[in-house]
């Protein structure tokens, strides 16, 4: 019965990688009211319990895209609810859990989001009611976005390190040689890529604080809020470079003067960001008469960008979007700095599944004193066929967040008409409030010359 249990959660995670793979194709290819179909099913469709967050934030950001603002806050809402509580906790690893990871694989986990995806969750969450016209829930998501990335900076890397001192310790405790197993230069591949991700970027989020200063001097004039604009666009400042900054400064400078025109700030979105894909490899961790034992490991895996520069027309003139933020690299980096806990953990447990295999074995032979061997050979067996099916990475990730975002900012132009100019593609051309502050989102999801979706909202102080 037990290995039945263990044999279900080892399988677990099939639904999910299906409906994570299908998401992922329909918005590679921009069929965005599919990409949210399948997403919302998903979602709703009460699949596993660990899985909820994942699946919440991918309906999300692809009900949001498909113009369903309503359901995406809801799906949205509910990964906050679910994340919300491992703000102030300094342990999010039960002891429970813990175990069930060492004894099948880290799928048996409850997902919990990564910093970057917690900060961008009331991000996109502050967007979906934006464009609602809910302005006082836009504010609580990009405060609670906000209180995400202070927490990232002061928390995330203390974590990590006691993470992977921890599954060393086990290690160490078990007998594992850590030091054979990391000398396989196949693991060396897991990291391919991961060379120029820097440590910073994971705690970062410029879209985050950008899309905030541009709330706050949108809807108010308090004193307060103007000084946290001026707060957030510093901060944006100092995490962004080149002409980004430009723009910035374009706005710190109203607010130096105390003349704040109605501005209109356009973010383009473009492409996905990496997503994880399974690697298995034998590993060499002699136990008993086994050398060798297969571990899984996730790793890196990029898709196609579109990296053309893009304009925003406005009022006969035209400005050059800049790089906000690059999602890959916060993906790179932050991954960079889980991999050395997921290696370790994965050893530990291929190895405590090979050993318990081999001691079970040892234990049937020394009871079968008529030199019987099918007890044995039928445990050794389910040993193998339970380490098959248990070994399998964690491959959960947001699927649907775009892979770059770039921004500009212009002043609101008097007949609303303003343009979104790609290099050597379609114009898209949006209707902007005349005389008020204005936001407007493009999100490309597939290739140059696949459907774009637009998402805009306007504010008054």
């Amino acid at each position: 019965m037990a290995m039945a249990v263990l044999l279900a959660a080892g399988g677990c995670q099939s639904g999910y990688r299906s409906s994570a793979k299908a998401i992922q194709g329909e918005l590679s290819r921009g069929n965005v009211a599919r990409a949210a179909e399948r997403a919302n099913a998903s979602f709703k469709g009460g699949g596993n319990e660990r899985d909820e967050v994942v699946r919440a934030l991918d309906a999300g950001s692809t009900l949001l895209l498909a113009g369903r603002a309503a359901e995406s806050a809801a799906a949205f809402n509910a990964a906050d609810e679910k994340v919300r509580p491992f703000l102030d906790e300094e342990a999010e690893v039960t002891i429970s859990g813990n175990l069930g990871a060492v004894a099948v694989n880290q799928t048996v986990m409850t997902y919990k989001a990564t910093p970057v995806e917690r900060t961008l969750l009331n991000t996109f969450g502050a967007v979906a009611q934006l464009t609602q016209g809910n302005m006082q829930e836009a504010r609580v998501q990009l405060n609670r976005a906000n209180d995400w990335q202070r927490d990232a900076k002061d928390r995330y890397a203390k974590a990590m390190k006691r993470r992977q001192d921890k599954a060393s310790k086990e290690a160490s405790e078990k007998g594992i040689d850590l030091d054979q197993a990391n000398r396989d230069g196949r693991l060396s591949a897991l990291a391919q890529g991961l060379d120029d991700a820097q440590a910073t970027a994971a705690f970062q989020s410029p879209f985050t604080s950008y899309l905030r200063a541009t709330f706050l001097l949108g809807t108010s004039r308090e004193t307060g809020d103007v000084g946290n604009a001026r707060s957030e666009l510093r901060a944006t400042w100092e995490m962004v470079g080149g002409s980004m900054r430009s723009t910035v400064e374009q706005d710190i400078e109203q607010i130096d003067r105390g003349r704040i025109e109605p501005t209109t700030w356009v973010f383009v979105m473009t492409g996905l960001a990496p997503h994880r894909e399974e690697i298995r490899i034998d590993v060499p961790i002699p136990f008993g008469e086994v050398n060798y034992v297969s571990a899984a490991f996730p790793k890196l895996a990029y898709t196609e960008g579109n990296e053309t520069d893009y304009v925003v027309i406005a009022g006969g003139a035209t400005q050059p979007a800049s790089l906000l933020m690059d999602v890959e690299q916060s993906v790179k980096a932050e991954f960079k700095e889980q991999l050395p806990a997921i290696i370790t953990e994965e050893l530990v447990s291929s190895a405590v599944k090979a050993a318990a295999t081999y001691g079970a074995s040892n234990i049937s032979r020394g009871r079968d004193s008529r030199g019987n061997d099918w007890a044995n050979l039928a445990i050794r067996v389910g040993g193998i066929i339970y380490q098959a099916v248990t070994t399998a990475a964690d491959l959960r990730s947001w699927r649907a967040l775009p892979r770059r975002i770039v921004a500009a900012r212009v002043a609101t132009p008097a007949d609303g008409a303003l343009t979104v100019q790609p290099g050597g593609g379609p114009a898209t051309r949006v209707a902007v409030e005349a005389g008020k502050f204005n936001g407007v989102l493009v999100w490309q999801s597939g290739a140059r010359g696949t459907p774009v979706s637009v998402i805009q909202w306007s504010m008054n102080p």
